[in-house]
């Protein structure tokens, strides 16, 4: 188990522990019962405190009284979303890892690679470090190597992606598992100050970003399926028109990608896109096409 592994299974336990904090002792019976490994040394166990309070940009504050150790702004923590993430998805596959039993008894869905490029990612984008970034599309021969200003990642579909500016000042989508290697360099940059990821992606959904206007999308869905979609809305602007018997009608204020025409496509014959025209007779277009590769 490497020590970014380590570190973050160590994050967790200290995070749990809540106010009451917990010592080193209690640490080690935690460590030795799930890994059934020698405990950590002290020096150790500083040096890891000193690697997660820079890789999550919080403080590890011990209670003297008790020589337990408390996140002091766990509140912060426990709101930022990526954060929090990394924690408790590297904590439960590092904790089954380490287990034959479990290993056997729980399984994940497979994640493409280029998860080994989160750690030196988050890094270069917490300390505003411009990365050199290899790269290599579905359309070019070679890799192609540039200078990217990393602003934030993004998780969706069991893929990772990287927000980054080029040096023509444009804002590009990186798959983590199309980079071949990232290097940090001493250059650093500014983050726009009226940039943000939930400002950048509003009015949309997926990953596939889009300048245009935001539209009013209306789909008339089956209500076995209806309760899937009120259960995880696909937006916060959703919200439900109209309610019949074998029906509802769900509205949306969104930018029309091509990541929403996917999902629409993929709920097959219990849903129908209603409005706008010109998106309907798109999703028309295609589904006419897939019929024509099953005609006999």
């Amino acid at each position: 188990m490497d020590k970014f592994s380590k570190c973050i299974w160590l994050a967790t336990v200290i995070l749990k522990s809540g106010n009451q904090g917990v010592t080193l002792r209690e640490i080690n019976q935690q460590w030795q019962y799930a890994f059934d490994a020698d405990p950590i040394p002290r020096k150790t166990f500083d040096n890891y405190k000193h690697y997660i309070e820079e890789l999550f940009d919080i403080n590890i504050d011990c209670i003297k009284s008790r020589n337990a150790y408390v996140v002091n702004d766990a509140e912060n923590l426990y709101s930022n979303e990526l954060k929090m993430w990394l924690l408790n998805s590297f904590s439960l596959s590092t904790l089954i890892a380490s287990d034959i039993h479990l290993r056997k008894r729980i399984q994940f869905e497979k994640v493409p690679s280029g998860i080994e490029f989160l750690e030196p990612l988050v890094r270069a984008i917490k300390d505003n470090k411009c990365i050199d970034l290899c790269y290599q599309t579905f359309y070019w021969e070679e890799p192609c190597c540039r200078i990217i200003q990393p602003y934030a990642l993004k998780l969706f579909k069991q893929r990772w992606y990287l927000v980054g500016c080029n040096d023509s000042h444009q804002i590009r989508l990186f798959s983590l598992d199309r980079i071949k290697s990232v290097k940090s360099t001493d250059n650093t940059f500014k983050l726009p100050i009226d940039f943000t990821l939930e400002s950048y992606y509003a009015n949309h959904f997926g990953i596939v970003h889009h300048d245009g206007m935001v539209e009013t999308l209306r789909l008339k869905v089956e209500s076995e399926q209806a309760k899937y979609l009120k259960r995880l809305p696909w937006h916060e602007s959703q919200r439900v028109l109209e309610e019949e018997a074998g029906f509802l009608v769900f509205e949306w204020e969104l930018h029309l990608t091509f990541d929403l025409r996917q999902q629409i496509l993929s709920l097959g014959r219990n849903v129908e896109v209603l409005e706008p025209l010109w998106f309907r007779n798109q999703v028309k277009e295609e589904i006419e096409q897939m019929a024509n590769l099953y005609k006999v």
